[in-house]
């Protein structure tokens, strides 16, 4: 499936469910991490952005979207990252104002190469799977971070994981 097909269906869904009260979008600076099938590490850095909307006091349905990319290795001139997904995500309180998250759902991500003006790409979709913590610092605000494994299969780039950190706004 297309990514940008993917994306413009999950923004319709999470959207449309802002009707309902307890809506929220979070934007986050986030660090990935691909392995390659030589066993070599690249860190690509970008950005995230979440929108969800509770389901009840345990769950929320979420989606997510984000752009990395990486241009400091030897291996291509330009690595370029971008995924979208949906989740759901279940609550465990710790304390009064913060709460150890869960989620699972589908991602879909593409990535693509540019090595010698030549541009080769893969595109991947599947089941992913996070867990992390919120702290609230207002009413309206949520300090998050996370850890996502977005990938983890064969393929031009074997696994794909990513830690996320940034704020939540309620609205």
């Amino acid at each position: 499936m297309n990514l940008r097909y993917l994306c413009s269906i999950l923004l319709l869904t999470a959207t449309a469910s802002f009707a309902q009260a307890s809506e929220y979008i979070a934007i986050e600076g986030t660090a990935g991490s691909l392995e390659n099938p030589n066993n070599a590490e690249i860190d690509p850095s970008g950005i995230r952005f979440r929108l969800g909307t509770r389901v009840d006091e345990t769950f929320d349905l979420e989606v997510q979207f984000g752009f990395l990319g990486d241009s400091t290795t030897d291996d291509f001139d330009r690595l370029n990252a971008s995924f979208a997904g949906a989740y759901l995500k279940g609550y465990l309180p710790v304390g009064y104002n913060s709460a150890l998250f869960a989620l699972g759902g589908f991602t879909a991500v593409e990535l693509t190469q540019k090595l010698n003006d030549q541009k080769f790409s893969d595109s991947r979709g599947g089941f992913s799977y996070g867990f992390g913590l919120e702290t609230k610092l207002t009413e309206n605000a949520d300090l998050t971070a996370d850890y996502m494994r977005y990938i983890a299969e064969d393929g031009l780039f074997e696994h794909f994981s990513a830690v996320s950190f940034g704020i939540k706004l309620y609205f």
